[in-house]
């Protein structure tokens, strides 16, 4: 048998051009078997990243928006701590100044529950709800926590149960003892104007 011979150079080039063919082979083989990275997109963001625009969350033009419910709620809640802060200044009781704000007439009704005057009082205070209906806003307290009130005017007048308070806008009327619902609903009236 003959031994063929390959000049240097020649095993050189030949050993060289199989080891670049199979660089390249195996190149070609793993680059199609792994995806492309997903290009990098900041307004997809579940976190409302900051976007391209410099916007964040629900504001940014490339963020995500808020929807029609979550803009009412959102301004519902920013009305509320408008509200709130706005009792809070006049010195009133929420339950108080909200009822207020819509024109209502507010009656607090202070008592010792188990005093025989004030259960008779507190059956004239529901005959003056139930005349007044929706125009009238109830409230009844046991007389310890009548410093809840003390903002509002005239209430420190009110030194024993049973003790009404009846607001309604800018003027207040105390009643102090024992009272029937058709004086009641008198006081009402000439504190309000309304029958």
């Amino acid at each position: 048998m003959r031994d063929i011979q390959i000049s240097r150079p020649v095993l050189i080039a030949l050993v060289g051009a199989i080891l670049l063919g199979g660089f390249l082979y195996m190149k070609s083989s793993s680059s199609s078997d792994v995806a492309p990275p997903p290009p990098t997109s900041l307004a997809s963001s579940p976190t409302g990243a900051t976007g391209a625009s410099g916007g964040t969350g629900g504001t940014g033009a490339s963020g995500p928006t808020m929807s029609a419910a979550e803009i009412r709620a959102q301004k519902a809640k920013e009305a509320r701590k408008a509200l709130i802060a706005a009792a809070k200044e006049k010195g009133y009781p929420l339950n108080v100044y909200e009822p207020l704000q819509d024109g209502k007439i507010v009656m607090i009704f202070f008592e010792t529950p188990e005093g025989q005057d004030d259960q008779q009082v507190n059956q004239a205070v529901n005959e003056v709800k139930k005349d007044r209906g929706s125009s009238m806003v109830v409230i009844k307290e046991p007389v310890t926590n009548k410093s809840r009130y003390d903002g509002i005017a005239k209430a420190a007048d009110i030194t024993q149960t049973p003790g009404i308070l009846i607001v309604y806008g800018d003027k207040a009327d105390t009643w102090q003892g024992y009272i029937d619902g058709v004086a009641l609903n008198g006081r009402v009236t000439r504190l309000t104007g309304t029958s």
